[in-house]
């Protein structure tokens, strides 16, 4: 079988409040898999390995710490929380570039 249409969704950060009793917000500041590229072609969708941010008013949790953990703005004003799907590098070599730690 033989694909010749790639279809790609770009994928935005997310604001939800579904019962009116908070915001929480969802940013993706990276979400690329092994390796991360500054190539020109990638600009789009974002170089960076995975890292995704949940906040609320309450808290902030972080899943992953890819690349895009370094440009992460860590919170001091609520509890934050980092969660890690697995060990690959490609999910922790950020920990040692954000300033805030």
């Amino acid at each position: 079988m033989v694909f010749d249409t790639i279809i790609v969704y770009e994928i935005k950060d997310i604001r939800v409040d579904s019962k009116g009793d908070g915001v929480m917000e969802v940013f993706f500041h990276g979400v690329r898999g092994s390796t991360p590229t500054a190539h020109q072609a990638f600009l789009g969708f974002g170089g960076n390995t995975t890292c995704t941010e949940v906040r609320s008013e309450k808290f902030q949790f972080i899943f992953d710490a890819g690349t895009g953990f370094q440009n992460l703005e860590i919170l001091k004003d609520r509890p934050v929380y980092l969660f890690f799907s697995h060990f690959h590098y490609d999910h922790i070599q950020g920990l040692p570039f954000n300033s805030a730690i």
